[in-house]
């Protein structure tokens, strides 16, 4: 993600020299979107596994609001 932060940066100075072609700028921004589109799904995938083993060892407790708590171990208070 950087990178493509880093390029849509440097499109933006060669627009201001008058340097720039549209179409790199544009490749750039979609670059940098698809970047965080990937990061995003890497955090929901990532926090569903990690539901799914919490579930698959018996320790996933729902709230009746839907949200889950984590038990922590008594000795660990």
């Amino acid at each position: 993600m950087k990178i493509a932060e880093r390029r849509v940066e440097e499109q933006n100075l060669l627009a201001e020299l008058g340097r720039a072609k549209a179409q790199d700028q544009v490749d750039s921004q979609n670059d940098l979107i698809s970047s965080k589109n990937q990061r995003t799904q890497a955090l929901v995938t990532h926090t569903i596994a990690r539901l799914q083993f919490w579930d698959n060892l018996g320790i996933l407790y729902v709230k009746n609001n839907g949200r889950w708590e984590e038990i922590q171990d008594e000795n660990n208070k």
